[in-house]
């Protein structure tokens, strides 16, 4: 079974549509969090997960969105939060909230962990990985599937293959495009995929909603 990976969508509505729309090789798709926060359209990303039956779990954005509670050193974050929280309807809020942290599926005798950060770090500390730590503590686990960091990551352990599709929508790597991963469940072959992360729509619409621009200057620092 082929199976889609893609976190951090952050609202990119537009990316989002053209993978769902333009792979059709997977089976399953799964979001690893943090599909709201820093740009507008986050209903229209909301329904369109709805819609094709995306597997989500929750990320920290999703969090301190439906708790009312702030993101660590992340001022224009919190800034967009505040925004949101205002034109998401109660049952996406509902919706958002039933959603786990982490999540255990099981495809083709393969056991998954879904999971938005791996070690809960600080965030000075983002970008930290001990792998032997990680293997020893998902050592039942066939795939780790990860995301918060948005840059693309693979490890094949002893043990476990550990994966970050990186963002699909706020990339910060730098080919500076959205990028996703597909994995073969049968095989365990892995394949990261970049996409155009539309910067001049999201530009566009930051401006029209009056979002922080901070959120701007990272999105124009972005243009190629």
């Amino acid at each position: 079974m082929i199976l889609g990976i893609m976190s951090d969508i952050h609202g990119n509505w537009w990316t989002l549509r053209d993978i769902l729309k333009q792979n059709h090789t997977v089976a399953q798709w799964f979001c690893l969090g943090d599909f709201t926060g820093l740009l507008p359209m986050v209903n229209e990303t909301v329904e369109l997960l709805l819609k094709h039956h995306v597997i989500c779990i929750r990320g920290d954005h999703e969090t301190c969105l439906v708790k009312n509670t702030e993101l660590k050193q992340s001022f224009s974050g919190n800034e967009v939060l505040v925004m949101q929280r205002k034109v998401i309807p109660n049952k996406t809020k509902a919706w958002i909230q039933a959603l786990p942290t982490k999540r255990v599926l099981h495809f083709d005798n393969r056991t998954l962990l879904l999971s938005h950060n791996l070690g809960g770090l600080s965030a000075n500390k983002k970008y930290t990985v001990d792998l032997g730590f990680l293997e020893h503590t998902y050592r039942k686990m066939d795939i780790v599937f990860f995301g918060h960091t948005h840059l693309p990551f693979y490890w094949e352990g002893k043990q476990v293959l550990f994966l970050n599709p990186g963002s699909l929508g706020f990339p910060v790597s730098k080919t500076k495009h959205g990028v996703y991963a597909t994995v073969n469940t049968e095989t365990l072959q892995s394949k990261f995929h970049w996409v155009d992360a539309h910067t001049a729509d999201c530009i566009n619409l930051l401006q029209k909603y009056n979002y922080p621009k901070r959120i701007i200057d990272i999105m124009k620092r972005r243009v190629i």
